[in-house]
C-alpha cells in the first residue's frame, strides 16, 4: 500500500470514530425525556418575591414531555440562581407540589406555581445567610444565572437536564433633572417654548438602555406657602406625556401656562414595554422634584457678549430698566459631573477669573426684576439661553509686587461705582480680589477678601484695603489692596465657600421677605424670620456677633409688625437690615471660636491653662461629663508656670506645676485647687485657686415628638451586637452601623427627610449649668436646631434636615469643651406609607333553630350571640336545609331551618368589633411606627364577601402550619391583592396559645381577638399592638430578637429583667411593646 493510501485510510478511521463518538452523545442527549426552557422577562428585578408572586411574570419555566411511551409524567424541578457573589440551590429532601406533564403538550410553569421554590425553608445558602434572605428579598447587583433541572416525582431520577437563563440584574438610579434648574425663573414668550432635559442613569443596564421610556409629569402648584414637593403630590397633573428621548419641547400646543404662576415638573423612568417593574429602579423611577416661576413682565437679559482675553471672559449685556440686580452662571462644557459656578452682580459686566486654558466654558444670565414695579413674586433669575465660549492659549501669571496690589495706570473708566456688596470681585491689575467683607459708598470703600494668586497654585491669600476706589467696570483706580500675613497659617480655607453660602441665604431671604410682605400674611412671615434667623446664626460661630445679628433681626419683626405690610417703607428697612447682617454675618464666620462660655478676667496675671483656655483665680470651670483626662498647668504672672511648694486639691498632681483630672461624675462640690508659693520681684505669695463643675446633658423623648427616639441605655446596646456596634459576627453586614465609637448609652433619634422640626427634651445637670451650654451640629448645612442656647431647664429643642441625608450628630459644647459621650445621633429618613386593610372574620345567620338548652327551644339568633362565632356554620353542606351541630356547652344542638342560610362573612366594617373600631387601630399603628417615620392608612373601604372555610368541622380555624388550607381559603376569598396588606380578624384559632401570625415579607396576616375557649384563653392584653407585631414580620421582615442576637437572652431562658420589654417584636414578658429600636429603623428605610 503506498503512503499516501495509508494516510487517506487513517483519516477515514478518525472520521469514522468522530460522528461515533457524536452519535452517542447525540443519543445520550437524548436520554432525557423532558426538554427544559428558563427564561427570564425583561426588565429584570432583584426583588425575589416578584418571581413567583404578583401579576406580571419575571420568571417562567417551560417543560414538554417528549417521552411518547408515558401518556403522562409527575416530575419536580430543582432552581438554581448563581451570580451576585451567592448561590442559592432548592433541597432535595422537602416537599414539592407535583407538576404534571402530559405527552408532547408543553406546559408552562410560573408564578405560584414556582413559590416552593424559592422559600427560605427549602433553600440551601452560599454566600448569604437565611437571615438576609428573609430581610432583604433583594439580589445583589450582578450577573446571575437561574438554571433549572427537572426529576422524576416518584423516583428522583434525573429526566430534564440543567437548562439556564441569564441576566444582568441591578437596581437603577433615577433620572437628574438638568433644565430647567430649581426654582428658577422662566421668561414669559408667545408662543412657548420651554425645553425640559434631564440625564439618565440607566444606561449601564444592558436591557434597560434600550427599553426605557420617561414620564414627564407638570403640575401647577397653586400654594406658596408650603414646600412645591409636597404640593407637588397632592395636586392632579396639568400636563403628562411619555418619551423615550431625554430632552422634551413644551410648545404651544401643549396646556398654557399662566404667566406669573409657579409649576413643578418630574421625570418617571419606567419599562417601555408596558410593564410595572417598579422595582427594577431606585424610588420607583421617580426623580427629584424641580419647579421654575413663569415669569411676566420680566424679559430676561438681551444683547449678551462674551470678551476672552488674559486668561479670563468678561460677559457683558445690555440692561433692563425692570431688573436691578443680575447673576451669571457657567461651569466646563462637555465635562461629565461638571457643576454650575454662580457669580453675582448689580451691574451689567462681570468678570470670570480661574479659568482652565484650552477649555470651552458654557454660560447663561439671569436677571432679577425689582418687586416694587408690582410684579409678581419671583422665585429666581429670568436666564438667557446657554452660550458658549472657549479660553485659548496660557493664561496670564503676573506678579505680585512686595505683597501689595496697585491699579493699572491705563484704565479710561474713571466712574466711581455707587456701591459693593460681599461676594463680589474687583480686580487689581491682573489679579481677582474676592470681597468678603466691604463697607463704603460712591467709589471709596474699606474692608478685606482674598486674591488668587496663578503661581502659587492659584492659592487663595488674605488681603485688606481701605478708601479705596473702584470703577464701575468693578476695577481698582485708587488706593493700595495689601496681603496680609496670618502666623496660624489658616489663610482662606473654606470661606468662600462659607461665605458664598451665608451671601446666598441672606440674598434669597430679602425676596422671600419681600414677597411675604407683599401677601400681607404676618403669621408666614413671622415663621419666615425665624427660620432665616435660624440658619444664619447656625453659619456663624462668634458670639458677640449672633448676638448683634439676633438684635437686628429682633429690629426686623418689629418692622413686621407694622401693618399694612406691604409699603415701600417696611421693604426698605427689611432690606437695610439684611444687608446690616449679611456684614456682620460675614465677619463672624471666619474660623473664629465660640466666644468662651468661661471667659476669663483679664486684669489677673495668674491662670490655669486647660487644653489652651486660661482661667484665673476664683473663675468657675465648667467640663463635659467624660471619661477624658483633662491636664491643668499652673502659670505666674502669664509666663512663669508655678514651681515650688505646691499643694493640689481635688485634683491628681503630675509635676509641680500641672496636674490631670477626670470629670465622671456630676457634683458642684469638686474643686480642684493648686496654691504654691512664689518669690517674684515683689516677694508677693501668689494663690490660684479654680472651682470645677462637671456638666452632664441627658436627652429624652418629648411627649409631643412627631416621629422616634431610641434611649438606646448600655444594656439595649450590649443586647443588640452588631445593630449598634460593628462588630465580627455574620449579620454585621447586614445591619449599617453609624454607632461605632464604643461609648454604650448615646441615643438616637428619628426625623423625616426634608420634613418638619422634631422635637426632643434635654436636661442639664446641675441645674444653672444650662447657661454654659451651647448645641453644635456636626453636619450644620444640611441639619438645623433651634435653639442653640438653652433658656430654661429642662428645655425641648427641635431639629429638622433640609435635604434628604444620611445622620448627624448634636453634640453640647460646655463653654469651650466637648465630649462625644454626651452627644445626640440624628438620622434622617424618607417617610414610609403603608396601607393595610383590617378584615374581620364572623357569622351572619337567618333564623336558626337552637334546642335543648335546659330543655328549652329557641328560634332567634341572637339568642346564640353568647355562645361567640365560628362555632357551627362554616360547614353546612349546600342545599341541605337541616343539618345537625354540637355546642362547646350542654350538649346543645343546633338546628338549620329549611331553607334558611349559615354563612360565614368577610367585613371591612368601621366598627371591627364593638371595641376595635379602624381609627384606634391607624392611631395604635402609627403611635408605634412613627419611630421609623412610619404612617399606616388603614383601608376605609366597605364590603361583605361570604365564604365558608372550616374545612374539618371543628368550629375553628386552623392554625396548625402557615399555609393551612383554611387560612388560604380566607386569603384567597378575601385579600385585596393590589399590594395592601390584609389583616384578618378571626375568633378562635385551633390553637389557643397563638395571638397571630404573618410571615415574613408577606401581604397576609392573621391575629385572634378571642382565644379558644378549651384551654380558658381570654381578650390579648393589646390586640393593636399584637397587629402592629405581625405587620413587623410581614412588612418589614423584623424578626423576634432572641432569633436575631446572639448576645440577646433567648425566649423563656434567662431573668426576663435582662430583655427589652418595650421592643415591638419582644412578645415574652407582657404587654409593654411599644417600640422599635433605631437597628429596625434602618430595616424599614432599606426595605
Amino acid at each position: 500500500m503506498s503512503k499516501k493510501h495509508l494516510i487517506r485510510s487513517i483519516k477515514n478511521v478518525i472520521i469514522t470514530l468522530q460522528l461515533l463518538v457524536a452519535a452517542h452523545f447525540n443519543a445520550q442527549a437524548q436520554i432525557y425525556p423532558v426538554q427544559v426552557m428558563p427564561q427570564l422577562i425583561a426588565p429584570y428585578t432583584a426583588s425575589i418575591p416578584e418571581y413567583y408572586n404578583g401579576t406580571n411574570e419575571k420568571f417562567v419555566v417551560l417543560l414538554v414531555n417528549t417521552d411518547l411511551t408515558k401518556p403522562t409524567l409527575q416530575v419536580r424541578l430543582k432552581l438554581t440562581i448563581q451570580g451576585g457573589g451567592i448561590v442559592l440551590t432548592s433541597r432535595d429532601d422537602v416537599y414539592y407540589p407535583a407538576l404534571t406533564l402530559d405527552a408532547g403538550v408543553a406546559q408552562r410553569i410560573t408564578l405560584n406555581d414556582l413559590a416552593p421554590y424559592f422559600d427560605a425553608n427549602n433553600l440551601i445558602f452560599q454566600g448569604i445567610t437565611r437571615a438576609q434572605y428573609q430581610q432583604t428579598r433583594r439580589l445583589n447587583d450582578g450577573f446571575y444565572q437561574f438554571c433549572v433541572e427537572a426529576y422524576e416525582y416518584n423516583t428522583n431520577r434525573l429526566v430534564g437536564r440543567s437548562n439556564c437563563a441569564m441576566a444582568w440584574i441591578s437596581l437603577l438610579d433615577p433620572p437628574i433633572l438638568n433644565l430647567p434648574i430649581k426654582s428658577e425663573s422662566i421668561a414669559y414668550r408667545d408662543p412657548t417654548n420651554i425645553i425640559f432635559q434631564w440625564t439618565p442613569r440607566n444606561l449601564s443596564s444592558p436591557t434597560a438602555a434600550f427599553n426605557t421610556e420617561y414620564e414627564f409629569t407638570l403640575v401647577e402648584l397653586w400654594d406658596n406657602g408650603i414646600a412645591p414637593e409636597a404640593a407637588f403630590n397632592t395636586t392632579q397633573p396639568l400636563y403628562r406625556t411619555t418619551t423615550q428621548a431625554t430632552t422634551l419641547l413644551y410648545g404651544p400646543s401643549e396646556p398654557l401656562l399662566i404667566p406669573g404662576k409657579r409649576y413643578g415638573w418630574r421625570i418617571r423612568a419606567q419599562a417601555s414595554d408596558g410593564s410595572q417593574n417598579s422595582d427594577a429602579y431606585k424610588n420607583n423611577g421617580y426623580s427629584e422634584i424641580y419647579w421654575f416661576t413663569y415669569q411676566r413682565n420680566c424679559p430676561e437679559p438681551f444683547n449678551v457678549q462674551c470678551d476672552v482675553s488674559g486668561g479670563r471672559a468678561t460677559i457683558t449685556w445690555s440692561a433692563n430698566a425692570q431688573q436691578n440686580r443680575y447673576t451669571v452662571d457657567y461651569r466646563e462644557k462637555n465635562q461629565s459631573g461638571s457643576s454650575w459656578y454662580t457669580v453675582n452682580s448689580t451691574t451689567n459686566r462681570v468678570m470670570l477669573y480661574d479659568l482652565k486654558k484650552d477649555k470651552q466654558y458654557e454660560y447663561r444670565v439671569g436677571g432679577f426684576c425689582d418687586l416694587a414695579t408690582g410684579n409678581f413674586p419671583l422665585d429666581g433669575a429670568v436666564y438667557t439661553n446657554i452660550k458658549t465660549f472657549a479660553l485659548n492659549g496660557s493664561n496670564r501669571e503676573d506678579n505680585l509686587a512686595c505683597g501689595i496690589l496697585q491699579p493699572e495706570l491705563k484704565i479710561a473708566n474713571r466712574t466711581s461705582i455707587q456701591s459693593l456688596i460681599s461676594g463680589e470681585i474687583i480686580t487689581a491689575g491682573d489679579f481677582p480680589v474676592k470681597l468678603i467683607n466691604v463697607q463704603g459708598s460712591n467709589g471709596n470703600f474699606t474692608g478685606n477678601g482674598y486674591v488668587t494668586v496663578p503661581f502659587l497654585g492659584k492659592a487663595a491669600v488674605k488681603v485688606r484695603f481701605s478708601n479705596i476706589n473702584v470703577n464701575t467696570d468693578k476695577q481698582l483706580i485708587g488706593g493700595l489692596i495689601e496681603t496680609t500675613y496670618d502666623a496660624r497659617e489658616t489663610q482662606i480655607v473654606a470661606v468662600d465657600t462659607l461665605i458664598n453660602d451665608l451671601n446666598g441665604l441672606l440674598s434669597g431671604a430679602k425676596n422671600k421677605l419681600n414677597d411675604l410682605l407683599d401677601l400681607n400674611d404676618p403669621t408666614k412671615l413671622k415663621k419666615a424670620i425665624d427660620s432665616i434667623e435660624n440658619a444664619t446664626l447656625t453659619k456663624v460661630e462668634n458670639d458677640s456677633i449672633r448676638k448683634e445679628i439676633s438684635k437686628k433681626f429682633e429690629e426686623i419683626k418689629g418692622i413686621a409688625a407694622n401693618v399694612p405690610l406691604n409699603t415701600p417703607e417696611n421693604k426698605e428697612s427689611v432690606t437695610t437690615k439684611l444687608d446690616e447682617i449679611q456684614q456682620l454675618a460675614g465677619s463672624g464666620s471666619q474660623g473664629n471660636a465660640v466666644a468662651d462660655a468661661n471667659k476669663p478676667k483679664a486684669d489677673r496675671k495668674s491662670f490655669y491653662s486647660i487644653e489652651g483656655n486660661k482661667f484665673y483665680n476664683g473663675d468657675t470651670i465648667f467640663l463635659p461629663k467624660s471619661n477624658k483626662l483633662f491636664t491643668f498647668k499652673a502659670y505666674c504672672d502669664s509666663i512663669r508656670l508655678f514651681s515650688k511648694n505646691s499643694v493640689w486639691n481635688g485634683l491628681t498632681a503630675r509635676d509641680s506645676a500641672t496636674a490631670t483630672f477626670v470629670p465622671s461624675t456630676v457634683s458642684t462640690s469638686i474643686r480642684g485647687s493648686r496654691i504654691s508659693t512664689i518669690y517674684n520681684d515683689s516677694l508677693r505669695h501668689d494663690t490660684l485657686i479654680c472651682k470645677v463643675v462637671v456638666v452632664d446633658v441627658k436627652f429624652s423623648e418629648d411627649p409631643n415628638q412627631l416621629w422616634g427616639f431610641d434611649e438606646n441605655e448600655g444594656s439595649k446596646e450590649d443586647m443588640y451586637v452588631p445593630a449598634y456596634k460593628l462588630s465580627s459576627s455574620s449579620l454585621s453586614t447586614t445591619f449599617v452601623s453609624y454607632n461605632t465609637v464604643p461609648a454604650p448609652g448615646i441615643p438616637w433619634k428619628s426625623v423625616e427627610d426634608n420634613g418638619n422640626y422634631d422635637k426632643v427634651n434635654v436636661q442639664i445637670f446641675p441645674p444653672g449649668a444650662e447657661k454654659k451650654v451651647f448645641f453644635r451640629l456636626k453636619d450644620s448645612i444640611n441639619y438645623n436646631v433651634r435653639p442653640q442656647r438653652p433658656t430654661t431647664n429642662p428645655q425641648t429643642i427641635e431639629i429638622n434636615n433640609t435635604v434628604n441625608t444620611n445622620f448627624t450628630e448634636l453634640i453640647p459644647r460646655i463653654g469651650n469643651f466637648e465630649n462625644d459621650t454626651l452627644q445626640l445621633k440624628i438620622k434622617g429618613y424618607t417617610k414610609v406609607i403603608k396601607k393595610v386593610a383590617i378584615i374581620t372574620i364572623n357569622e351572619s345567620n337567618d333564623d336558626v333553630q337552637l334546642v335543648r338548652i335546659n330543655d328549652t327551644t329557641l328560634f332567634d339568633t341572637t339568642a346564640i350571640i353568647t355562645w361567640g362565632n365560628n362555632r357551627f356554620l362554616d360547614s353546612k353542606i349546600s342545599g341541605d336545609d337541616r343539618v345537625l351541630y354540637r355546642s362547646w356547652a350542654n350538649d346543645s344542638v343546633i338546628v338549620a331551618g329549611p331553607n334558611k342560610r349559615c354563612e360565614t362573612k368577610a367585613n371591612n366594617r368601621d366598627i371591627i368589633t364593638t371595641v376595635l373600631p379602624r381609627s384606634n387601630f391607624q392611631a395604635a399603628l402609627n403611635s408605634i411606627y412613627k419611630n421609623g417615620v412610619v404612617e399606616w392608612e388603614v383601608d376605609p373601604a366597605n364590603y361583605v364577601r361570604t365564604i365558608n372555610y372550616d374545612f374539618n368541622k371543628d368550629s375553628m380555624l386552623d392554625v396548625s402550619t402557615w399555609a393551612t388550607q383554611e387560612r388560604l381559603r380566607i386569603i384567597d376569598s378575601c385579600g385585596t391583592n393590589d399590594g395592601r396588606y390584609n389583616l384578618f380578624v378571626v375568633d378562635f384559632p385551633s390553637d389557643g396559645a397563638q395571638n397571630g401570625m404573618m410571615k415574613f415579607n408577606q401581604l397576609y396576616g392573621f391575629f385572634y381577638y378571642r382565644r379558644h375557649p378549651s384551654t380558658g384563653g381570654s381578650l390579648p392584653g393589646n390586640v393593636y399592638k399584637t397587629a402592629a407585631h405581625e405587620c413587623g414580620h410581614g412588612g418589614f421582615g423584623f424578626w423576634h430578637p432572641w432569633n436575631e442576637f446572639s448576645v440577646y437572652p433567648d425566649r423563656a431562658r434567662g431573668n426576663w429583667n435582662t430583655k427589652d420589654a418595650n421592643n415591638l417584636m419582644e412578645w415574652d414578658g407582657g404587654w409593654n411593646r411599644d417600640k422599635i429600636r433605631k437597628y429596625q429603623w434602618d430595616l424599614i428605610n432599606r426595605h
